[in-house]
């Protein structure tokens, strides 16, 4: 049989599978695909299920981003948006090609923008200039998104961040919805020097942000965002502090999401007296550690529940978990995530199970002054060849948040641990400048080759061959020398 003959051709379907089939495929593609092959594919191409939402950026999988391939770039900005910009109700775009395409047509529809991968000096130009493309849309954009991933130093960064976000609603007097970097690791949230009176919206209706620390939660909270019902917070840091009246009500809060990744001592002081002050709440979402050191006084789902004695019309459902001994093979597979602290050492056996008991893991945290005791046991034996060399295959980070020096070696031996490429490391410099003798030492260079290496300490000197002993690094650039 005719190859030919026995295939059909898409333009031999009905409209309806057709349709069925492309919603499949991205809206990018479909667009490229279809304007202006004939009448009828470009009416379908024209159809509101194609052209309301446009991702124009390309997303990867480990979380890089992208601008679309000059040609398909070329041939947006030219011929297909301004044939559908009537269409066009959101838009994900990224920095370097984000200008030319807001500029390429006009948007009367627009209600939404999502800004991915911004410079900080990017965004601090993009939302202050008055003949900025953005002032375009003041009067219509009601849902922004910002996504800050890079920067300079640490001062300078935080203070166009803050910058940025008063300007954001200086801006936009009808926004209603605002995601400002939410989904940022440790080194990119902010925090508030002082958050002037003029910085206020009475139209701001969910705000989604990353924050330092809690009580920049409470300069939010103060009555400036009074219409506000939905509130989600990512915070490092829950610390008591004193500055703040944490008692005045919020009547309007339906929806409260705070995630912190650190633990505290502060839930009583901190916490319980902000989830007070919503009367109304509808929804609560808590995800933070509790610590304590006195096992006789660890919180029960009792103790939980009467924090929330003034809800009575809700129901209010906790889980309190505390680990025991578990089975050593048992697998975790859905575990991306873990956060180790203790105080006593962590031997070579113990991050031997960890890649068996969670094969997926991308990101290890640990928290553990005490060095190793078998160290010097193999140290001394010579039994290092007996070591088997542990693999974590998924890891993308890995923080040494206080720890022994001895954990930093346990990671950067070629001979205990098997890095993957590209993962990227958090340490004290001073720290990491000892395990690796002053980042010459051979055994740790072949995991440190594939590190992208960023100090968590402030760093004034660096040697000349620091960055060729990394795959890359980062580093805040307070006056570095290089001697």
């Amino acid at each position: 049989m005719n190859m030919e003959n026995s295939f059909i051709q898409l333009t031999d379907l009905p409209d309806e599978i057709l349709l069925n089939i492309l919603k499949q495929i991205s809206h990018v593609d479909v667009l490229y695909s279809l304007i202006g092959v004939n009448k009828r594919l470009n009416n379908i191409g024209h159809d509101r299920i194609f052209t309301s939402y446009l991702n124009l950026m390309i997303s990867c999988s480990h979380g890089n981003i992208y601008p679309l391939p000059n040609p398909i770039l070329d041939r947006f900005c030219f011929q297909i948006l301004p044939e559908i910009h009537d269409n066009i109700q959101w838009l994900n775009l990224e920095s370097s090609s984000m200008k030319r395409i807001l500029l390429s047509t006009n948007y009367p529809n627009l209600y939404r923008l999502d800004l991915y991968d911004l410079d900080i000096e990017k965004a601090k130009d993009f939302f202050t200039e008055n003949t900025s493309v953005i002032h375009k849309f003041k009067n219509q954009i009601s849902s922004l998104a910002i996504h800050i991933t890079k920067g300079e130093n640490l001062i300078t960064r935080k203070n166009m961040i803050e910058h940025t976000f008063i300007q954001i609603f200086i801006i936009f007097d009808k926004l209603q919805y605002l995601d400002f970097g939410s989904h940022s690791i440790n080194f990119q949230r902010f925090f508030f020097t002082i958050l002037p009176p003029t910085l206020f919206s009475s139209t701001l209706l969910e705000l989604r942000v990353s924050l330092k620390r809690f009580i920049d939660c409470l300069y939010l909270l103060d009555g400036r965002f009074n219409q506000l019902h939905t509130l989600k917070v990512n915070i490092a840091f829950i610390e008591q502090n004193s500055k703040i009246n944490n008692k005045e009500k919020l009547p309007n809060l339906r929806y409260f999401s705070l995630h912190c990744k650190n633990d505290t001592n502060y839930y009583d002081e901190e916490i319980k007296p902000l989830v007070q002050r919503m009367m109304n709440l509808e929804t609560l979402n808590f995800i933070f550690l509790f610590r304590n050191f006195n096992q006789i006084d660890l919180r029960s789902n009792e103790d939980i529940h009467q924090t929330f004695k003034y809800f009575k019309d809700y129901q209010i459902i906790s889980y309190v978990y505390y680990f025991e001994k578990r089975n050593e093979s048992e697998l975790f597979k859905y575990v991306s995530y873990i956060s180790l602290f203790d105080e006593h050492p962590f031997e070579h056996e113990f991050f031997l199970q960890i890649p068996q008991s969670f094969p997926f893991l991308k990101k290890l945290s640990l928290v553990n002054e005490k060095g190793q005791n078998n160290k010097q046991c193999i140290k001394s034996s010579n039994h290092h060849q007996n070591l088997p060399i542990i693999k974590y295959p998924c890891l993308i980070q890995l923080d040494f948040v206080q720890v022994h020096e001895d954990y930093i070696e346990q990671f950067l031996l070629d001979i205990k641990t098997y890095l993957p490429y590209n993962v990227t490391v958090l340490s004290d410099y001073q720290s990491m400048k000892n395990v690796t003798h002053y980042f010459r030492r051979m055994a740790t260079q072949f995991n440190c080759s594939k590190v992208r290496y960023i100090p968590t300490s402030y760093v004034t000197q660096l040697p000349k061959h620091f960055k060729n002993y990394f795959l890359s690094t980062y580093i805040h650039k307070f006056s570095l020398l290089f001697q």
